[in-house]
């Protein structure tokens, strides 16, 4: 198992905060697990706890597919973008395993807030399905090598 936690990238959010992405990956024999995390470059109140911005992700090696565990954003770092730069990271990472499609899931947990869920993928270039007569959904984004 190889671990390490790399600076991936910088980004700026909708309002102009610099952030650094950091990427901290777990390669297994079938799968890599990456769990990324956003640091604001310019906040020195930053708490990781209390002002979480993460993303957990795992890519399936065989069938070069990568599906988003989870996307976390505290309610304090809410319609900045932030997002948004989590996406861009996971287009990167997707392009460095050479994904051919990238995928989650909409939870019923969320459904309080699908109208902004549905705005936000969709802007980042996911197809939204909602699965008839349940409360659940799914997000894809294809991508082409």
């Amino acid at each position: 198992m190889f671990e390490e936690e790399i600076e991936l990238q910088t980004d700026t959010n909708n309002k102009g905060e610099n952030l650094s992405v950091m990427s901290y990956k777990t390669d297994t024999f079938n799968t890599t697990r990456y769990s990324l995390r956003l640091v604001p470059l310019d906040d020195e109140k930053y708490s990781y706890r209390a002002d979480r911005m993460t993303s957990e992700l795992c890519f399936y090696k065989k069938s070069k597919k990568m599906e988003i565990i989870d996307i976390i954003v505290s309610p304090k770092h809410e319609n900045r973008g932030n997002g948004n730069v989590l996406l861009r990271a996971i287009d990167k990472i997707c392009k460095i395993e050479e994904a051919v499609k990238c995928y989650g899931m909409l939870s019923y947990q969320d459904k309080g807030h699908w109208d902004k869920l549905f705005h936000f993928y969709e802007e980042n270039g996911y197809i939204i399905t909602l699965k008839e007569g349940s409360l659940n959904g799914s997000i894809v984004k294809e991508y082409s090598l």
